[in-house]
């Protein structure tokens, strides 16, 4: 038989919605309803400004204190720092694969049995990542409607979903941001050498090209789809509702910077030619144009947003890992 990794759920927390709370105790269920109940779960709260978040959630450690672990931000900082901080702490805890799980949304009851499977399966896989469904408020499903054109983009792209080695050039010239983090698994040794930039957009997208450049495969399985939690009267993210425009300049800076650094990890592996490495970056400058474009924004937004990217001198070697 082979040995089961141990593992660890990743979840960032800060509590700015009037239903985080009942939020939070959805996805909790969602870990407790796991057919596999060998999971730790490792919260970091982002510095929550209600005062009872705190209590509540030394309440829930408390109960659980072999199952949950509690760690606090002293200031904000964002979720790729807080997975990062979880992420050390599971590896101290021994756990070698984490399983990533925001606060508001919730995991498929076989997550974890088959995900563990897979890993201990397949040696060479690093990546595991599965499709998901929108839910509201309540946790209801989502119709199509009233989905943005992003989310129906990510969606159709899973109807192909890239695997295997080098999917950061599939995601980056062709499918674009596919796997949400609440559906994706990781090798924590993986994740601990490619950590999260700080940035609070689009930090996930950097972080996936870059472990595929660096030669991880990546593994999809249709049957455990999360649950990713939009509410009534928003057709996006929390970052797109809070930042507005701003959210697309941000996307587009950290998507680019994201795909720059892949380019150089493959580079430097010897997976890339000189001759290639102009080319696919302006294959990607195009994709990148045709999907803001699908956001609604105009043409001639889009070439003076892109143009702004590409000529900023530090894009190459402004990479900030928390």
């Amino acid at each position: 038989m082979r040995c089961m990794p141990d593992a660890c759920f990743i979840m960032p927390h800060y509590r700015e919605h009037p239903l985080g709370r009942r939020w939070l105790r959805a996805a909790i269920a969602s870990l407790f309803a796991q057919t596999d109940d060998r999971w730790r779960l490792v919260l970091v709260d982002d510095a929550s400004p209600d005062a009872g978040v705190r209590v509540e959630l030394n309440a829930l450690r408390a109960r659980f204190p072999e199952r949950i672990h509690v760690l606090y931000n002293r200031a904000r900082r964002g979720p790729g720092y807080c997975r990062n901080r979880a992420l050390r702490y599971a590896a101290r805890l021994g756990a070698e694969i984490a399983l990533f799980l925001d606060a508001d949304d919730t995991a498929h009851p076989a997550r974890l049995v088959r995900t563990r499977a897979v890993f201990a399966r397949h040696r060479r896989v690093d990546v595991v990542y599965s499709p998901f469904r929108v839910i509201d408020e309540l946790g209801r499903t989502v119709p199509a409607a009233r989905l943005s054109p992003s989310i129906r983009q990510i969606q159709s792209a899973l109807r192909r979903p890239p695997t295997g080695e080098d999917v950061w050039l599939e995601m980056g010239l062709r499918s674009g941001y596919v796997n949400l983090t609440s559906a994706t698994s990781v090798r924590i040794a993986l994740a601990l050498r490619q950590p999260f930039p700080a940035y609070h957009v689009s930090e996930d997208f950097h972080t996936w090209m870059r472990y595929a450049a660096a030669g991880r495969r990546f593994y999809f399985i249709r049957s455990i789809p999360a649950g990713y939690r939009i509410p009534s009267g928003v057709r996006g993210s929390h970052s797109r509702r809070r930042m507005g425009g701003e959210f697309y300049r941000r996307k587009a800076r950290v998507d680019s910077e994201g795909f720059e650094i892949a380019l150089r990890i493959a580079h430097a592996r010897g997976r890339l030619r000189e001759g290639q490495v102009a080319e696919l970056r302006r294959a990607f400058a195009q994709t990148l144009c045709r999907l803001l474009a699908e956001e609604g924004m105009t043409r001639d937004e889009v070439a003076r947003m892109v143009s702004s990217i590409q000529n900023e001198k530090n894009i190459q070697s402004s990479c900030s890992l928390a």
